[in-house]
């Protein structure tokens, strides 16, 4: 197993469940959520209602500390804490998964989630909360271009 992982981060509907399969051929692979959703009973959106968002992040940033694997894959908002990107800096390197929202948007209306309950709205609320967690915090000095899936080439 790798030393220095590799933190899979991104919003819903990124494609970081997909790459699951992809990456078990190249290394250990884990889905924080499904650590989450195996350690606690429950799916995580039925966690979220019963709990409440505060009560997930904490759950979230203490299994994001004790995972270890190659590949590790995380849920879209554990950026939302400046602890769990300090964390995955120090342990590894994180890749970030970055589509518009209109893909996101399309990709997740299958998973009936908590933030997709009532429309869009929150979702889309959401969504650029994650963005600039990521814009702010885990890359501050690049200019991430929200229509590609990378940092453009000028920002790097």
């Amino acid at each position: 197993m790798n030393e220095n992982p590799f933190y899979i981060v991104g919003f819903m509907g990124t494609g970081k469940s997909t790459l699951f399969s992809f990456l078990k051929e190249y290394g250990e692979v884990i889905d924080l959520d499904l650590v989450i959703e195996s350690m606690t009973g429950m799916e995580i959106a039925t966690y979220f209602d019963r709990n409440g968002e505060s009560a997930f992040r904490d759950v979230e940033s203490k299994v994001l500390q004790q995972v270890t694997a190659d590949y590790i894959l995380t849920g879209g908002g554990v950026v939302e804490r400046s602890e769990n990107i300090c964390w995955m800096r120090e342990r590894g390197t994180m890749i970030h998964l970055n589509l518009p929202f209109d893909m996101c948007w399309n990709e997740s209306k299958i998973l009936r989630g908590h933030l997709l309950k009532e429309d869009g709205r929150m979702f889309m609320r959401c969504f650029n909360d994650v963005i600039n967690y990521i814009e702010k915090r885990v890359y501050p000095s690049m200019h991430l271009n929200r229509l590609k899936t990378s940092p453009s080439k000028s920002s790097v």
